[in-house]
């Protein structure tokens, strides 16, 4: 299931075709709850991020802005720069995500 966490038991072996250790012989699988602790910014002055690349610079970055502006906000961050190689498509996308009584 897509989100989900497993422990696999199983015989770890080099692919000489992948380059890579794979797990074969796989004699058990058992669903563990998320053992991820979520990140943070603890800091009494929040930070202004200066340059950020979206999906719109090409070959840059693979960040959705709305993903982005999402997690600034949790964070208690107040503004961020887009800095997208020659363009400003991710600008009217960023502005959809800001409520007009929002400090951000």
């Amino acid at each position: 299931m897509i989100g989900s966490f497993y422990i696999i038991k199983g015989v770890p072996q080099y692919d000489t075709y992948a380059k890579e250790i794979s797990v074969s012989s796989i004699s058990g699988i058992k669903p563990i709850n998320d053992f991820r602790v979520k990140r943070m910014d603890m800091a009494a002055d929040k930070r202004v991020e200066l340059h950020l690349h979206t999906v719109m610079s090409e070959m840059d970055s693979v960040v959705d802005i709305e993903k982005v502006i999402a997690r600034a906000k949790e964070w208690g961050h107040k503004a961020m720069a887009i800095t997208d190689h020659g363009c400003v498509q991710a600008f009217p996308i960023a502005n959809h995500c800001i409520k007009p009584d929002e400090d951000f």
